[in-house]
């Protein structure tokens, strides 16, 4: 009878038999088989590397591959279950995939299985090797949350500098239906503004929200009681949802949103790896595009797609959003400076306001995205946030008319401004630029040798003009002499005229 192919039914009987410690004889009397029959179904079965209650979760055709992974190919099974210790460690690591390990399988390995097998091969050995109940989600219940390890770059278009921006991912476990997004930080404002962006892409709200223990979400981590900040409980409040934050050092609370990010590793960063981005939303856009294609590709061996199955699954129990998207604001009370502007130290970056309230305090509101500035209540300032350091964020109307006219001051400006009076005049402004070590040095001079065309005229102030140029003088003391002495309407000589004979000057002989 060892030669006779037993039934799923009976094999299935052998191995709980086998499972529950019972003895061969036991066995081979309790399912009328011969005791040779019993022996050689369990040594087979015994190659296939997998514990007796993992063999019996297996369904048909599990079982039929297990029973194929014996006989004459031992060894060539014992190489392969050798190879998955080695390859179980190799997935960890960042880009590492199944297709690339059993690659370099086949290097080494001249009878290697195919792809499939080595993938059924390995889930049924890591189930053997890590025996956990599968992890069932319910549709709309849980929106994991996490930030990836690595980061993406912006480039400022003016400045060329580089800075490394976060990149949020959300995905909801019962379909895997998934949200990216880049911010400029993991802090606490850029968090929830990113949870709000995610909540509006999914159109609904899940029972539960499931962050990993990042200090924008949680103040204490606990096994038992984790302690969420204010801020995310007002959020959580707001949605009508619950804030569970995973176990420390448990990676199985938030396996769904690790594969996200390996998943946004290869799909994400890898296809925008050579491409620059010169503003955060230039970023974003790019991200968009890549996430459309994510969520539109069917699953791997299967016939649909992570929308296909949030749309039939999952968007009808999620919850309803709010009328409002929740924007956390934070407030300052802050001292107007002297150039009319507020210092938000956060941001590192200067915000205008009305130049009557120089020197006074006003209340500062600022979210992810705007920047709102209040004196008595009175909104007098709105600005969209500019996290530049050191930059300006300026109003023109918020200044004086003095101080708005000297901020407009450049070469240009004064240039044309020249040459509404004539052309001597502009090429004179031109060689006072020319002359100066920097422009703003050339400004209050250019200003006075204008503002002199209003007394002595465009013509005069133009024949003025073109005497200092002859006389190579580009300043302003020397056109206003010029024009107080009446020389633009003298003759011109030549500034290098022959000297006449005469007793009292020297020779060139003198100096041999």
């Amino acid at each position: 009878m060892a030669n006779k192919r037993l039934d799923m039914t009976t094999l299935r009987q052998l191995i709980r038999l086998k499972s529950e410690g019972r003895s061969h004889r036991y066995i081979s009397s309790s399912l009328g088989i011969s005791r040779t029959t019993v022996v050689e179904y369990v040594k087979q079965l015994s190659f296939s590397g997998l514990s007796w209650p993992a063999l019996l979760q297996l369904n048909d055709e599990g079982l039929e591959i297990a029973l194929q992974g014996s006989g004459a190919g031992n060894e060539r099974h014992k190489n392969l279950l050798a190879f998955f210790p080695y390859m179980e460690e190799e997935l960890k690591k960042t880009g590492v995939t199944r297709q690339l390990l059993w690659q370099e399988y086949k290097q080494d390995q001249p009878d290697a299985y195919g792809y499939s097998q080595f993938c059924y091969y390995y889930q049924l050995w890591s189930k053997s090797t890590h025996p956990t109940a599968p992890l069932l989600h319910k549709a709309g219940e849980k929106l994991y949350v996490d930030f990836t390890g690595q980061l993406l770059e912006v480039i400022d278009s003016k400045t060329a500098e580089i800075s490394k921006v976060q990149v949020f991912v959300g995905v909801l476990a019962a379909s895997g239906y998934t949200y990216v997004k880049a911010c400029h930080s993991q802090k606490q404002q850029d968090f929830i503004d990113c949870l709000s962006s995610c909540l509006n892409y999914f159109t609904g709200v899940p029972a539960l929200i499931i962050p990993d223990n990042l200090k924008s979400a949680v103040v204490k981590s606990s096994r038992y009681e984790p302690e969420i900040t204010l801020a995310m409980k007002q959020f959580a409040l707001h949605y009508n949802t619950v804030i569970l934050p995973t176990r420390s050092y448990k990676p199985k609370d938030k396996a769904a949103v690790e594969n996200a990010v390996s998943n946004v590793y290869r799909s994400f960063f890898a296809p925008l790896r050579n491409q620059q981005f010169f503003s955060l939303q230039q970023l974003n856009e790019a991200l968009a595009q890549q996430l459309e294609l994510f969520n539109n590709r069917k699953y791997q061996h299967r016939d649909y797609s992570r929308r296909e199955l949030f749309e039939k699954t999952e968007q009808q129990v999620l919850g309803p959003l709010p009328l409002e998207s929740f924007s956390l604001k934070k407030q300052l009370r802050l001292q107007v400076q002297k150039n009319g502007h507020i210092w938000l130290s956060e941001d590192k970056h200067y915000y205008s306001v009305p130049y009557k309230y120089i020197g006074q305090r006003v209340q500062v509101f600022y979210t992810s995205s705007q920047v709102e500035i209040y004196a008595n209540h009175e909104r007098i300032a709105f600005h969209l946030r500019n996290r530049k350091g050191y930059g300006y964020s300026t109003e023109k109307s918020h200044l004086s008319s003095s101080y708005r006219f000297v901020s407009e001051w450049n070469p240009e400006r004064f240039k044309s401004w020249a040459k509404t009076i004539g052309e001597e005049t502009e090429e004179f402004i031109d060689k006072l630029f020319e002359v100066k070590p920097h422009p703003e040095q050339a400004y209050k001079s250019a200003m006075g040798i204008l503002s002199l065309a209003k007394k002595a005229g465009n013509e005069r102030l133009n024949n003025a003009c073109k005497r200092a140029l002859h006389f190579e003088s580009y300043y302003y003391n020397t056109v206003k002499k010029i024009l107080e002495k009446g020389l633009d309407q003298a003759e011109l000589t030549p500034s290098h005229s022959i000297l006449p004979e005469h007793e009292n000057l020297r020779g060139s002989s003198y100096y041999e």
